[in-house]
């Protein structure tokens, strides 16, 4: 396994750890995208989120952060919005 593909799988990792705890209820997609100094979330909701949600959202940076602390770590999200392009899907809600 070349080293990219380590830091990735690291990456992911630590991604998929940070939303332990933190999925709810509106929350339908997230992706994640990094570079050398940035990791940038995107997390997809199907309506407005509550002051709890963006707690969630907040927990989960801050989880990446301590992960990664040489890194700026942020997000952003979208109400009723298509899935962002180029970033990797750590969660999907599967529709029933």
């Amino acid at each position: 396994m070349s080293m990219f593909d380590q830091e990735r799988a690291r990456l992911l990792l630590a991604a998929h750890g940070a939303l332990l705890g933190e999925v709810f209820p509106s929350l339908s997609v997230v992706n994640v995208s990094w570079g050398e100094r940035w990791i940038k979330f995107w997390f997809f909701l199907s309506n407005a989120p509550s002051e709890d949600d963006l707690e969630s959202m907040s927990i989960v940076e801050a989880e990446m952060l301590a992960q990664y602390p040489d890194r700026e770590v942020m997000s952003e999200f979208y109400v009723d919005a298509p899935r962002g392009r180029g970033a990797v899907c750590i969660f999907a809600r599967k529709n029933r």
